[in-house]
């Protein structure tokens, strides 16, 4: 398996985990990563129980790991590029059965399977996704010079067995490589407390990585309108601060509002799946989200989720239009329905529990292990 990282946070390195828990007990598996995986660490984070002993490892070049890992910026795609080189000396060296890559598109000279979250290659790119050196080196520039590491090809991508998050990235993929993805969702993290709705507070949560994309001004925004309505809800926000600017700019817009917004950091996933279910509703912000790992985790805590009509997460809801939301305006007339009528919310519960287990991890891990056993035979 060739995987930049393991180590948390991300989707990324979540769903590389669950693989290696999906096909430690059916195969002899070699794990190739950037730098050495803390596999405690990952366990904490992200709920399996891999084991060292139980794989081989391999890892990128010392040296040019070191003059890579010196530079200030995170050069992402580069990395991944060089990763894929030192796949195929591995490959020439050693014989495999077959290549699994959990980072997007993956060129290792031979058909193999490649777990997309969103394609690398795909113009035009998110705004998340660019820099400020982006002005100096080109984003596109930068991704062909990237790509020349490799001696990436987008024939031989075209070959290899595509697995996406989401319909939404699968559509993508497709557009722009002219190759059929089929969607595996990620797996979600559960174990969360089981608790009654009656004894859950009438109160929102958005849980996201503190970053300006995930739109928290926006959050807050549709909440205060909702509350200019009468309804007397809290919100609590979830998250790891990704960027300081961005969370102090939050902070200023949710100051005014400090008697109904709450903040969370650091929490651990013990005190997380305690919280969560506290909470009747979830939120989230992000506009063309690859899938959400964020309100598929409230979905599994028993939450009523109200996520944009834009990207994948519309099918953590199964794109229910009492649920997504195309703007501010209509998430506060939908949140508003909801939380005026008991027959709508019963119905709303109705359905989220017959949903509550479709992403889970065992879910995952068997769809994983047949892609896996019709790729090798």
């Amino acid at each position: 398996m060739v995987a930049t990282t393991l180590q948390p946070p991300g989707g990324g390195s979540a769903v590389g985990a669950w693989i290696l828990e999906a096909l430690r007990d059916h195969y002899e598996l070699t794990v190739l990563t950037w730098k050495p995986v803390d596999l405690g660490e990952v366990n904490r984070a992200f709920g399996t129980r891999l084991d060292a002993a139980a794989f081989h490892w391999a890892t990128a070049r010392p040296l040019i790991r070191g003059i890579l890992d010196g530079i200030p910026l995170p050069l992402s795609l580069l990395t991944l590029n060089l990763l894929m080189r030192e796949a195929r000396r591995l490959l020439k060296r050693t014989p495999f059965d077959g290549v699994i890559g959990t980072m997007n598109e993956l060129d290792v000279g031979i058909p193999a399977i490649q777990y997309v979250h969103y394609p690398w290659a795909f113009f035009p790119r998110p705004e998340a996704d660019h820099r400020w050196y982006h002005g100096v080196l080109p984003l596109r520039l930068y991704r062909w010079c990237s790509a020349q590491v490799s001696g990436y090809s987008r024939e031989r991508v075209r070959t290899n067995l595509t697995l996406v998050n989401s319909d939404w990235t699968g559509q993508r993929f497709e557009a722009w490589y002219r190759a059929p993805a089929k969607t595996v969702h990620p797996p979600v993290p559960g174990g969360f407390a089981e608790v009654p709705w009656e004894e859950r507070e009438d109160a929102f949560v958005c849980m996201s990585r503190i970053s300006p994309e995930k739109e928290l001004e926006k959050v807050i925004e549709i909440l205060a309108a909702v509350r200019a309505r009468g309804h007397d809800v809290r919100l609590t926000i979830v998250g790891h601060e990704d960027n300081r600017r961005y969370a102090e700019r939050v902070r200023r817009v949710a100051a005014p509002h400090r008697g109904w917004i709450s903040f969370r950091h650091g929490l651990s996933r013990s005190e997380l799946v305690k919280l969560l279910p506290r909470h009747r509703y979830g939120i989230h912000g992000m506009v063309d989200e690859h899938f959400g790992i964020a309100p598929a985790e409230l979905q599994r805590a028993g939450c009523i989720v109200f996520v944009p009509d834009r990207g994948g997460c519309a099918e953590i809801v199964a794109h229910d239009p009492r649920l997504v939301y195309g703007d501010i305006g209509q998430a506060v007339e939908r949140i508003d329905r909801v939380l005026r009528d008991r027959q709508l919310r019963a119905a709303l519960r109705t359905d989220l529990e017959a949903r509550r287990g479709e992403f889970s991890e065992s879910r995952f891990m068997e769809q994983i292990r047949d892609e896996v056993a019709a790729f090798v035979a």
